[in-house]
């Protein structure tokens, strides 16, 4: 006799039940309403659902990688496709100890900060006081994209809101201090103080729209990203 899936109990019991639980939510709802459900079927279910996902945007940048190969393949022969895999090895050895660092930063935000701390300063409830802290961290994090999102990819991961991790993401560009001495030789205090004035409320204030548009989407958000 085949076993009931935890999707088809649930969704008997209750009918309006939103698509895209993660195993864990459908255990804990099965068993508030007294179901056993054997792990080992959600194992199995979750095992489907990772094998059925692809990364199509790894699958594209593959894409885009082997048809450039083959451009330069085409223009400059094997010298020319030498040089740029070489170029691009060069690169990733320049960024492997930031890489590392980031890496290990946002691994140790998720063990040592309690997620309950995380969902009360950075969640999605925390409200503008969670736009302001994201963009603020946004602002003083030195380091480029493969620093900050990896950082914002753990914070995801712990249980940060979807419009505090935008407000970090655009704080990181708008408002990055690392920026400010080439901004003051380049363009002038003058100008630079202009720039800053006037796109001081943009993190927030996309935080706070991107919360209002994608809040409702984080959990599916989070699961992608498992």
């Amino acid at each position: 006799m085949r076993m009931p899936t935890a999707d088809f109990i649930l969704r008997w019991i209750e009918p309006d039940l939103p698509e895209g639980l993660l195993p864990q939510e459908l255990y804990v709802k099965l068993s508030a309403y007294g179901h056993i459900v054997p792990v080992r079927a959600l194992d199995q279910r979750n095992l489907r659902m990772k094998r059925l996902r692809i990364d199509w945007a790894n699958l594209f940048l593959l894409l885009i990688a082997i048809a450039l190969a083959a451009l330069s393949w085409s223009k400059g022969g094997s010298s020319l496709t030498l040089a740029g895999l070489l170029n691009g090895l060069q690169t990733l050895i320049s960024v492997i100890p930031l890489l590392i660092a980031a890496f290990l930063i946002a691994g140790f935000t998720q063990v040592l900060i309690p997620p309950e701390v995380i969902e009360k300063w950075l969640g999605a409830g925390s409200g503008w006081r969670g736009f302001f802290i994201a963009s603020l961290a946004g602002g003083l994090i030195p380091g480029g994209p493969y620093v900050y999102y990896p950082i914002a990819g753990g914070l995801l991961k712990a249980g940060a809101g979807i419009g505090v991790l935008v407000s970090f993401i655009s704080a990181k560009n708008l408002w990055s201090i690392s920026r400010l001495p080439f901004e003051f030789a380049l363009l002038g205090p003058r100008l630079t103080l202009i720039r800053y004035a006037l796109t001081f409320l943009v993190p927030p204030l996309l935080g706070a729209l991107a919360e209002l548009i994608f809040g409702r989407y984080a959990r599916r958000i989070r699961e992608a990203v498992q």
